[in-house]
């Protein structure tokens, strides 16, 4: 599901090159149920940025987090109920 929202963000910029633009991308599909999964992304993030780096060059680009995770295995430990 990621690579549908970074290929839609793709697009996105394609489509509004020359303009002033602003986007939201938010996906926690990953990582919102289980702790190892958000690493998938690694590869395909990178190779977006690399791909847009000219089409960043003037922009603000910022990542953010959400909440730690609801029912991974991780919520057992105590820094797993403090997230």
């Amino acid at each position: 599901l990621h690579t549908l929202k970074l290929n839609y963000l793709q697009s996105f910029l394609d489509a509004y090159r020359d303009k002033k633009k602003f986007a939201m991308f938010w996906t926690q599909d990953l990582s919102h149920d289980f702790l190892n999964l958000i690493g998938v992304s690694d590869d395909d993030l990178e190779q977006f940025l690399l791909r847009n780096k000219q089409n960043l060059e003037e922009a603000i680009f910022i990542v953010i987090s959400d909440h730690g995770h609801r029912y991974d295995s991780i919520r057992q430990t105590v820094w797993g109920r403090l997230n």
